[in-house]
């Protein structure tokens, strides 16, 4: 979808502790690794840091030059994949200042320069979003519903390479799966994806801890039992 020659945006929609932000992360790994379509292999993220922008600029005229430089740079750059975290809080902050950011960024979609990658949950998304036609249109959506193990357990297979480049820790597939059943099984209060991944983060400091550098699936366990 980012590969497209115009309206190349996609919006990513789900539910807190979905994977919403991971998905996104496992593109980064992609591209770094040259595993990617040839259109999006130089291409590098910049995020959008919501709260600095809305408190940093105060004023309706402040805010709007701002958007506008951004757009800016990423047009002259010609590489730039924008990521927008949560897209309707911008647009909810921008409001507030008077500023009609939905229509702002829309002029800026269609360009073939402009890459933009938004997220938002999914009652913010019916809330707000989806009846704002002038900006979806632009968008192609991306329904992230309740990830099944197995897709969690891919994404943070994903996500642990770049924690093993980090910490010099390597993780087992038993690990991994370990750490999703355990989430499923023990904490079904808690969103799946984060409470897998915040397992696997204690049990390479458990496994650090006792001077080895391999995670294994009996390291989450001991990890479960003092929760």
């Amino acid at each position: 979808l980012l590969s497209k020659s115009a309206d190349a945006n996609v919006i990513i929609v789900g539910d807190e502790g979905s994977g919403k932000m991971e998905i996104i992360e496992g593109l980064t790994r992609r591209i770094d690794r040259g595993v990617s379509t040839r259109a999006l292999r130089d291409m590098k993220f910049q995020v959008l840091n919501t709260d600095s922008i809305l408190s940093y600029h105060e004023s309706k005229t402040g805010f709007e030059r701002a958007l506008i430089s951004i757009f800016a740079d990423i047009i002259k750059s010609g590489n730039i994949i924008l990521v927008i975290p949560d897209i309707e809080a911008l647009l909810h902050g921008a409001l507030a200042l008077g500023v009609e950011a939905s229509s702002l960024i829309a002029n800026y979609l269609a360009s073939p320069a402009v890459h933009v990658i938004a997220v938002s949950d999914t009652v913010g998304f019916h809330r707000t979003l989806e009846h704002d036609d002038e900006l979806m249109q632009h968008f192609e959506e991306i329904l992230i519903k309740g990830a099944s193990r197995e897709e969690v357990s891919s994404i943070l297979l994903e996500r642990v390479i770049g924690l093993e480049d980090e910490e010099g820790i390597y993780f087992t597939y038993p690990a991994v799966r370990e750490a999703v059943e355990s989430a499923g099984r023990y904490f079904v209060d808690s969103p799946l994806f984060d409470t897998a991944g915040d397992l696997l983060v204690e049990a390479s400091s458990f496994a650090r801890s006792s001077g080895e550098r391999v995670v294994l699936g009996e390291d989450v366990l001991k990890v479960v039992k003092t929760r």
